[in-house]
């Protein structure tokens, strides 16, 4: 209900009646699913300082997503937003090291495989926001991350260009390699169909079976 609460307080939301949702069935009858045409007017309104049509607070970054079809979006992301992706993830590697009672996870080293996190630059009203692919920005902005040992650092990723073409992701997997042949790798983060190429690289490179477990 936080997040209902949350939306109640935006335009988008008002105009969807939010504060009268009680029950699943009233979201799913309220906000019938939309395309990402469906809110680029409001996203648009966001891009010219009135975040409070989508958005129950200001963003504080843009990021480029991939998890839609056709073209990569760029989208706002808030304080709360960052608050929870940050929460999930740490919950995520605790439950598993809790359920499978394997705390070894817990010390290891975290295989970075993220995208870049500086593509462009986006004006939002009289402020200029450098803006990147979702998980690049994460894992650059998550606090836990900076002390943790993640391999290799998203700074590192970044000074390898913004390219996604064939060449682009060589280097980037020859970097990946490098920074964590002789290290205790127990988890690894990033789009899942990097971390699988990423596998193809392994077996073609040292033409041996390594599994990545997630």
């Amino acid at each position: 209900m936080n997040l209902i609460k949350s939306y109640s307080q935006t335009l988008y939301g008002r105009e969807h009646n939010a504060e009268s949702i009680v029950s699943i069935s009233d979201f799913q009858r309220l906000f019938p699913i939309v395309k990402f045409d469906g809110l680029r007017p409001m996203i648009d309104k966001v891009r010219e300082g009135h975040y409070e049509a989508l958005l129950a607070e200001p963003p504080t970054n843009w990021v480029m997503t991939r998890g839609t079809t056709g073209r990569p979006k760029v989208i706002p992301i808030t304080k709360a937003h960052l608050d929870q992706i940050f929460s999930c993830g740490a919950r995520a590697i605790v439950n598993y090291a809790l359920r499978r009672k394997d705390y070894e996870i817990l010390a290891g080293g975290i295989l970075n495989l993220s995208f870049p996190s500086m593509v462009g630059t986006i004006q939002i009203g009289e402020r200029l926001f450098t803006y990147g692919y979702s998980s690049g920005t994460y894992s650059k902005l998550n606090p836990a991350l900076a002390r943790a040992s993640l391999l290799p650092k998203q700074e590192e990723i970044d000074r390898l260009g913004s390219g996604i073409r064939k060449e682009d992701w060589t280097r980037r997997f020859d970097l990946f390699f490098e920074r964590t042949r002789d290290k205790n790798i127990m988890c690894v983060m990033g789009v899942t169909h990097v971390i699988l190429e990423f596998a193809r690289y392994l077996k073609k490179t040292l033409r041996r079976n390594y599994y990545l477990i997630a």
